[in-house]
């Protein structure tokens, strides 16, 4: 589980470089507001750690339902990953870089065991097998 948690805070770094440029362009030069620059952000992401986390974090071979369950807690994070950042906003006196950390700092936890425990759940072992 070590190596896990290290990959997926490997992985997470890119991500958040993802996430920051895709947020930060649309902010600056597509001139959206921030809730829609952080989903647009997220959102890109997502896909990116789609296939980083099954290839890379836990080596899963993608079973079907996994990739359902991905979606759905992708989508529970869009749903609250604007409201975090906009009090991380305010909280950073209006700092993206600073509010973004913050953000991932409330979510990155959550998100690991929701992925660890119902996306790319360990393999079972049988007692037989241990």
């Amino acid at each position: 589980m070590k190596r896990t948690v290290v990959r997926y805070l490997a992985v997470g770094v890119l991500l958040f470089a993802i996430d920051f440029a895709i947020t930060k362009g649309l902010l600056d030069y597509a001139h959206q507001r921030l809730e829609v620059a952080q989903w647009g952000g997220r959102f890109v992401g997502a896909f990116c750690g789609y296939w980083l986390h099954r290839h890379i974090t836990f080596a899963h071979n993608g079973s079907r339902p996994a990739h359902l369950r991905y979606w759905a807690i992708a989508i529970l994070l869009w749903s609250i990953s604007p409201l975090i950042l906009r009090i991380a906003m305010t909280v950073s006196g209006q700092n993206l870089l600073l509010a973004k950390l913050l953000t991932e700092c409330v979510l990155v936890s959550f998100s690991y065991l929701m992925l660890r425990f119902l996306v790319y759940k360990p393999a079972q072992t049988t007692p037989h097998e241990r």
